[in-house]
């Protein structure tokens, strides 16, 4: 990933980030896209399927 100026994160000391691939329950695609989330504690994201076009639920787990 790169700044507005091109510069890639590692050069400013930061590790890259990846984008973790969430599986579609339905038709197990990998072609989904993060909309939001659910609740106020941001532990339910809410992601949609491209393939087959459904929105689903995913609930993120917190390490202590």
């Amino acid at each position: 990933m790169t700044n507005a100026y091109g510069v890639p994160s590692e050069v400013g000391g930061w590790p890259p980030s990846e984008v973790a691939e969430v599986e579609c329950p339905y038709c197990k695609g990998v072609n989904t896209e993060f909309i939001g989330f659910v609740d106020e504690a941001e532990t339910i994201e809410r992601h949609v399927c491209y393939d087959c076009e459904i929105e689903f639920m995913v609930e993120i787990e917190i390490p202590f």
